[in-house]
C-alpha cells in the first residue's frame, strides 16, 4: 500500500521537474507570449498528471482485487476441505465404510445379489451408500 504513495510522489516530483524544464526551454519572440506559453504547458502537464496517477492508481487497485480474489479461493478450498474432513466422519458414512470392510473381507462368500439384497432390504444401509455416493460425487466436483 506505502508503495503506491511513493510511486505517485515520484511520478508527481518528475512531473513538477517535466513541467519546470519544458517551461525553460519555451522560446517565443515576446515575453507575453512566453507567459501565455507557460501557463497552457502547466495546465496540459496538469491533465497528463491527471491521467497517468489515475492510471498507476487503477494498475494497483486491480493488482490488488484480483490478489483479494485469489486470497478467497483458497480460503474457500481450504474451507471446502475440512468440510469433506467432517463430513467422512459423519456416523451416516462411517457405516459405509463398515460394510466396505466387511465385503473386502469376505468377497469370496458374498455375491453380487446377496450385497444388493442386503443393501436394498436395510433402509439404513441403503440411506448410507447414497451419502457414501453422493459424498464421492461431491468431491470429484469440487475438485
Amino acid at each position: 500500500m506505502e508503495r503506491k504513495y511513493s510511486v505517485i510522489i515520484i511520478i508527481g516530483v518528475f512531473w513538477i521537474l517535466g513541467t519546470i524544464g519544458f517551461a525553460l526551454s519555451i522560446d517565443v519572440p515576446s515575453q507575453y507570449s512566453r507567459n501565455i506559453e507557460i501557463i497552457k504547458l502547466v495546465f496540459l502537464s496538469i491533465g497528463a498528471f491527471g491521467v497517468i496517477s489515475a492510471t498507476h492508481l487503477n494498475i494497483y487497485n486491480s493488482l490488488e482485487s484480483t490478489q483479494n480474489i485469489k486470497n478467497k479461493i483458497y480460503f474457500d478450498k481450504l474451507n471446502n476441505s475440512f468440510q469433506f474432513f467432517e463430513k467422512w466422519e459423519s456416523p451416516i458414512l462411517k457405516e459405509t465404510r463398515d460394510l466396505t470392510r466387511e465385503i473386502e473381507e469376505n468377497s469370496s462368500k458374498i455375491s453380487d445379489e446377496d450385497l444388493k439384497n442386503r443393501i436394498l432390504i436395510n433402509e439404513n444401509l441403503k440411506r448410507s451408500v447414497i451419502t457414501e455416493m453422493n459424498f464421492w460425487e461431491g468431491m470429484y466436483l469440487s475438485i
